[in-house]
């Protein structure tokens, strides 16, 4: 077995704790832990730019959502391809962060001078993670999860705070991880 934040080989179960379908080391958890006492002014600086941030979404986002929701009960479970850039109009609209265009590799857009990477769980996955390339240019991760009920979460992890790993080419994140390193931005539910 290994670990779903790292990578690593985990040999005996007292070294780790099984949560949402993985196993976690106790190594990682106890460094999350102590980056966080450590440096919680990262998520401060976070907090302070988006508190004054009007996140109501527009009608658009709200119609583009039960889209994508009827799109997947009509096909038959096929999910729509239009849950990214749902998320990264959400982001955009709700946060003010200006999208760039769909060339640009590394990051979705930008806030000020921040470069920032964001990821959708969508309601019809079946576990709650996202990918993130390490090579990726980016200072933040928003991380936008929409559940079955149109409601979504969104969360602000800066890039410091994500979790070194063993040197792979992406992290692996469970919604549970993003909670435990982000900054919690209020969900908003859709009537």
């Amino acid at each position: 077995m290994r670990c779903g934040m790292t990578g690593i080989e985990i040999h005996d179960s007292s070294e780790a704790i099984w949560d949402d379908g993985e196993w976690i080391s106790w190594a990682w958890i106890n460094q999350q832990i102590d980056a966080q006492e450590y440096d919680q002014r990262a998520n401060d600086g976070i907090e302070q730019e988006f508190d004054d941030i009007d996140r109501a979404p527009s009608l658009d986002i709200l119609f583009r959502i039960l889209a994508a929701k009827e799109h997947y009960e009509r096909t038959l479970g096929k999910i729509s391809p239009d849950w990214g850039s749902i998320g990264e109009a959400y982001i955009a609209e709700c946060f003010d962060v200006k999208l760039c265009s769909r060339h640009t590799e590394g990051h979705d857009g930008r806030l000020g001078n921040e470069l920032i990477e964001i990821k959708t769980i969508t309601p019809y996955k079946q576990h709650a993670v996202i990918t993130v390339k390490r090579s990726g240019n980016f200072s933040i991760l928003a991380a936008v999860r929409i559940a079955i009920d149109g409601g979504v979460e969104v969360r602000f992890v800066r890039r410091d705070q994500l979790p070194q790993g063993n040197g792979g080419k992406r992290i692996v994140l469970t919604w549970a991880a993003l909670c435990r390193l982000g900054k919690e931005c209020p969900p908003i539910k859709q009537e």
